[in-house]
């Protein structure tokens, strides 16, 4: 199962959610000039079977 959602980065729960992957956990490089963030299901509280990631890039929100 997965999922992919695309939101301008003027969007404030995308915003929200964004800065959550970036306070929680260590940038991955997706591109060159691409930071993404993972969140690990297992890290959670309560633990998930689900992980995401979320990136900015041409003031769009990416998750998957």
């Amino acid at each position: 199962m997965g999922s992919f959602s695309v939101e301008s980065a003027d969007s404030a729960n995308a915003q929200r959610e964004l800065d959550r992957h970036q306070d929680m956990d260590a940038p991955i490089t997706l591109a060159e000039n691409v930071q993404g963030y993972l969140r690990k299901g297992t890290d959670l509280n309560p633990p998930s079977n689900f992980s995401s990631v979320m990136w900015e890039q041409e003031e769009m929100i990416y998750t998957i």
